[in-house]
This record gives structure tokens, sequence and C-alpha cells, in this order.
């Protein structure tokens, strides 16, 4: 049975494989379609000739039936939809060209120039970041999942992580009908399914998945369930491109909005964050943005934090929930890969004293924070894989530094760099009368990037 399945099947040999190709080839033929130009010139049939696609070299098609298939190939160019601006939140001026981000390392300073940046790092870090509370939340929901003897040690971090995301938007009284959830950086979606499992039977609700990648074994079909699942889209586009206030059924939404990611890529983050600022929202909310960082507003800064924090961090002692029309929250990584062109803090750093130049000193160092040098935490840091091989990459590199500072030292260098950045991204969402609060939202053992941004914010009022 096993001899004869393998003879329906097509002859052609992958070699990066190591098997045979898996279609089935057409009656009488040894060869698929898409292989069929490796085929005998005798089973190809008279005069009829494969060639390869030009837009898509990967495929092929009969060259006498070229013209038809140029016309239907999924790989020609489609019109874009209106929502689809090129650069629009890129954080660039109006006809200013994209350059490449300065390749600035701390490997480049001297011992005495990287002893003295650190004692800026910290001395900023101590004026401007708040203490980080601990809400580790979950979700009754997850429970099932969570306790899943099948999973392995990997799978079970990523569903703490999911768990706690999921348990902040329940916090906020966000897991209930109306409320349009918007993932960024979804990939396969699978965020966007444990929510949709963990809202209430009937909730009436939309989600919008968003990845520039056409990623294999999405959840798509998990969260549609058929027509009985909420209503749902799955938008391809770069996040740097995308005007959200033009997408249709965001323009019909009345209800709350939960954008929400599970460990954003570096500047995808501030990307993320200006689209739902400047397009999502009336450019009007924007004015105050551009002031300057000062002394006096991080005291109010204090002042608006710590309310929303508290209530998080005792959440274990309470049951009341906040009411909130909008809410952002995003499960921050890789900070190495921020860019000063995206980066919305720009007026935070520069009311601290910071240059561009800083900026990307900066960016180098908030990789001790996970590296884990000579401990090789990086294997169990349930983080983000890329950043994991990046930061290994670069521990060869370190010795100047481990000659001045411990391994525990480097680490909280790193992770002051880290919220340093992460304090930017903070005061730009401020101006925009959002509550904001980090929150180590898992523990350090689940994942090193235990980071996460909260900001919420009731929707404005119009007076007449």
């Amino acid at each position: 049975m096993a001899d004869q399945q393998h003879q329906e099947r097509c002859a052609f040999f992958l070699k990066r494989k190591q098997r045979f190709c898996k279609l089935i080839p057409g009656p009488g033929k040894k060869f698929c379609g898409e292989h069929a130009n490796f085929a005998p010139e005798d089973e190809t049939g008279a005069g009829r000739k494969r060639v390869n696609c030009p837009l898509d070299p990967n495929h092929t098609c009969y060259e006498d039936q070229l013209k038809k298939h140029l016309k239907k190939c999924n790989s020609r160019q489609k019109p874009s939809p209106l929502y689809i601006q090129r650069g629009v939140n890129s954080g660039l001026s109006c006809g200013q060209c994209k350059e490449e981000d300065a390749k600035i390392s701390h490997h480049s300073m001297s011992t005495e120039e990287l002893m003295s940046f650190v004692e800026r790092v910290r001395t900023a870090y101590k004026g401007s970041v708040l203490d980080i509370p601990e809400a580790v939340l979950s979700h009754q929901g997850m429970k099932a999942m969570l306790e899943d003897p099948d999973n392995g040690a990997s799978a079970l971090k990523h569903l703490k992580q999911q768990a706690s995301l999921i348990g902040h938007l329940d916090h906020l009284d966000l897991l209930k009908s109306d409320v349009c959830f918007i993932e960024f950086g979804a990939g396969r979606g699978r965020l966007s399914h444990y929510v949709q499992m963990c809202l209430p039977e009937q909730a009436a609700s939309h989600f919008i998945v968003i990845d520039r990648a056409n990623t294999k074994h999405k959840f798509d079909k998990n969260i549609r369930r058929g027509e009985k699942g909420p209503d749902f889209e799955r938008l391809k586009v770069d996040i740097e491109d995308l005007n959200l206030g033009l997408v249709p059924s965001m323009a019909e939404h009345k209800g709350p909005v939960a954008a929400i990611s599970k460990h954003l890529c570096g500047a995808a983050t501030d990307l993320t964050l200006r689209c739902l600022i400047e397009t999502l929202h009336c450019k009007s909310s924007r004015n105050s943005s551009k002031e300057v960082f000062t002394s006096s507003s991080t005291s109010e800064t204090a002042s608006r934090q710590h309310p929303v924090s508290d209530n998080i961090a005792q959440e274990s002692n309470t049951t009341e929930k906040q009411l909130v029309d909008e809410c952002i929250l995003i499960a921050l990584c890789c900070h190495h890969r921020c860019t000063w062109t995206s980066y919305v803090g720009k007026g935070f750093f520069t009311s601290i004293g910071f240059t561009e130049e800083d900026f990307h000193l900066l960016r180098s160092m908030s990789s001790w924070a996970t590296c884990g040098f000579a401990r090789g935490q990086t294997k169990n840091a349930g983080g983000n894989e890329e950043e994991v091989k990046e930061n290994s990459e670069e521990e060869g590199e370190e010795e100047k530094a481990a000659a001045i500072w411990t391994v525990e030292e480097r680490e909280e260098i790193g992770r002051q760099c880290k919220r340093l950045l992460d304090q930017g991204r903070l005061w730009y969402l401020q101006q925009c009368d959002f509550n904001t609060q980090l929150v180590h939202y898992v523990e350090p053992d689940v994942s090193l990037e235990n980071i996460a941004i909260v900001a919420t914010r009731k929707k404005p009022t119009t007076t007449t």
C-alpha cells in the first residue's frame, strides 16, 4: 500500500528535505505541475513547455498560458487598500528620506568613556524611572491549558505569559462585548485566539490581527469558529505603513479598543504606538507631545503612574475592575533593535541630556540584561529567540566591561538601559492623556523579557 502511494506521487526528489515531492501528478504523468519542467519531452506534451513565472520564479506555468497566468498569479501586484500609506508611522518628517540607522556601539568606547556613560545612565535612571510593581496575573479560561501535562517547558512559559496578559485585560474589564482587540505583530495570532477563548460565550467582539509576514499554521479559523465566532480580519501590512483610522471596521467601531502584543520587537513597539496615537486618534490630541519633558512633568508622571500601578499590583486583594475605553498592553523585548528614527521618546531623551549618539550606545548596552554572559541563562529566557542568538554572539566582545563590572552589575546596567528606553515611550503616551505604567507581568524565570507597558485612558468627553 505504501509503495502504491509512493508511485502515485511526484518523482521529483527534494535535496534539501531529502525526500520526494508529495504532490500528486496528473494521470499518466510522473511529475506534478510544479515540477513538470523536469519531465521528459514525451511526457510534457507536444510543443508544451513549462517556464518559471516572471513574478515569482518559485513556481512555473505553461509557456503558452503565461499571459493568462500573469493576470491571476497570486504574486501579481495588487492595488493597495487605502489604509496602507507608505511610511505613515516611520517617524520621518514630510519629504525626509529614510536613512540606515547608525552603527554605533559601546564596543568602540574607551574604558574611561564607558564608565562615564554608565554613570550618566544610572543617574538618569534614578531620576526618571519609578519602581516597577509585580503584577503576575492569570485567567480562569487558561487554567486547563496551563495544567495540561503534555506541555513542554517552553510551551508552558509562553502560556504563562499569555495568561498574564489576558489577566490584565480582565482586570481592566475588557473581556466583554463591543471591544475591538487589535494584535500587532500577531504572527499566527495565538494571543488573540486565547483572548477569544476567555471571552464570555455570547460576547460580540471584534478582532484585528496585524503582521507583515504570511505565516503558516495561523489560528484564524480557531478565532472565527466558523460563523459562531467574533468578527475577525487579518491585515497583511507593515505597521510602519498602517493608517489604522482608515481601516473600514475601525472607522465604524464605537466601543472600547484594546491594542495587544506579546514580545513586540524593538522598533515595532514605537511604530505601533505612533500608529495608535497618530492614525487612530484625532491629531489634535497630539499637540502637546512636542513639549519638552521637564522636571516638573516628572512629578506629574509619578502621580499619574502610581494609582494605576497600585491597583494592578493589589489584584490578588480586590476584585474591583477599572472602566477604560482604550488600552495598550504590550509585552516588550529586543530593545537593541530600536531605531532613533522610529523612537517615540526623543523629547524625553533630549530633556535628560541624552543625544542621538547616546541613544545608540544605550541601545547597544541594553542587551546586557538578557544575554546571560557565562551563565547560559539565554537558553531559559523564554523570550525572543532572535535576541537570544544575537546576544550570545556579543558575549565574546564584552571583555572590557567584564573587567569593570560583575555579571550582576552588567545585567542591572542593561535593565536600566531598557527601562530608560521604555520611559521615553511612557512619556509619549502621557502627552496624549494616557495613564501609563510598566509592570513585571511574569516572573524572570519564565522570561527575562518580563516587562509590559499598560496604558489606559477614557473616551474624551465633548463639550457643546
